[in-house]
């Protein structure tokens, strides 16, 4: 493959555009957004937004410079043209926007895939029919720092992972999906779930009816991982804490804080060992560009060159975890095998 790949970004919401133009953020985030990315890599060639919102299409055309703004895909022109479509629509629109676009080699598609894990898995299907590349943002995947830790230096860091807990908030599907594809990730799939406590329905939250709920997470590595929800009205976190057998790891401020604790001798107990924690080594925050990362990977595979940093399977798989999580609560909380 040569030259850039004709690129479309169906859906020009927050996670689209709207969270470049918050400067706290970009103190630390250098690509926050699909449309950061997309006008600076060289591989995208970047000229069509998609959204049935006119406030959005005009943000893109005067903001962005996007030269095709459209309401609806059904007046897109050259849909015969689009290589690859960034799809940061609600759930129910991404299979419709797979099957109008005949060329589609890749995709980039936010999560939840579908609006059930059956709905996720036809997408799924449909995609690998094609032989389309499917990518989703689950950004964890792509940074750095948590690959390096993955590829084995976790297990070097901190020996054997014991147990894990973490903090979430904002919705099972909006934003647990994000930590438990993470744990996967660093403790091995999840084989089973467990509800802990009643969900917390809430009208505020991003996604309407996505409870907040408590879970734990049986993993290949033979760690528990356990995650409470908390309000983030007062503050937001999601963090990941893991144990292991001579070291721990703390993930915080939703992933720009990491830093390691090791054993050493108790300090007040002379046949017995305890974690310093107040003796930590911080460890490089690549979140920044952690977006950035995916596309790059993209790029990668549909040269041939690698495999994917976030496969849309991963992304199903924590979408059937949430339904088994669902699951547990209502038969009062026992574990669910997947």
């Amino acid at each position: 493959m040569s030259g850039s790949l004709t690129t479309a970004l169906f859906g020009f919401g927050k996670v689209a555009a709207g969270y470049a133009q918050d400067t706290r953020m970009a103190r630390h985030y250098r690509y926050i957004s699909h449309a950061q990315v997309l006008t600076a890599h060289p591989a995208f060639s970047w000229s069509v937004v998609v959204d049935p919102n006119e406030d959005a299409l005009r943000i893109a055309r005067d903001d962005w410079e996007v030269t095709t703004c459209v309401p609806d895909i059904s007046l897109l022109d050259a849909r015969e043209d689009i290589e690859v479509a960034v799809i940061a629509t609600p759930p129910e629109h991404r299979l419709e926007i797979v099957e109008s676009l005949p060329a589609l080699k890749a995709i980039i598609v936010e999560k939840p895939l579908g609006l059930s894990a059956g709905d996720a898995r036809q997408l799924l299907d449909r995609c690998a029919l094609r032989n389309i590349v499917a990518q989703v943002n689950l950004w964890r995947r792509a940074d750095r720092t948590f690959r390096w830790l993955a590829n084995g230096e976790l297990a070097e860091r901190i020996g054997t992972p014991q147990a894990a807990h973490g903090i979430i908030g904002n919705g099972l599907i909006n934003n647990a999906s994000h930590i438990i594809d993470f744990a996967a990730m660093l403790l091995g799939k999840v084989q089973a779930v467990q509800a802990i406590g009643e969900p917390r329905p809430r009208s505020d939250n991003p996604l309407l009816g996505d409870p907040d709920q408590g879970f734990a997470l049986f993993t290949a590595s033979g760690a528990v991982a356990s995650f409470l929800p908390i309000d983030f009205n007062h503050y937001r976190e999601n963090s990941f804490d893991v144990w292991g057998t001579h070291g721990r790891l703390e993930i915080l401020v939703e992933g720009l804080v990491a830093r390691r604790s090791q054993r050493s001798p108790h300090r007040a107990d002379s046949d017995a060992f305890e974690m310093s924690v107040d003796q930590y080594e911080c460890l490089e925050s690549t979140v920044g560009d952690a977006l950035w990362q995916l596309y790059d990977n993209l790029v990668s595979v549909v040269r041939g060159d690698t495999k994917l940093f976030s496969p849309a399977e991963g992304a199903w798989e924590a979408q059937r975890a949430i339904e088994a999580i669902k699951y547990s609560a209502r038969c009062g909380g026992g574990q669910i095998t997947l």
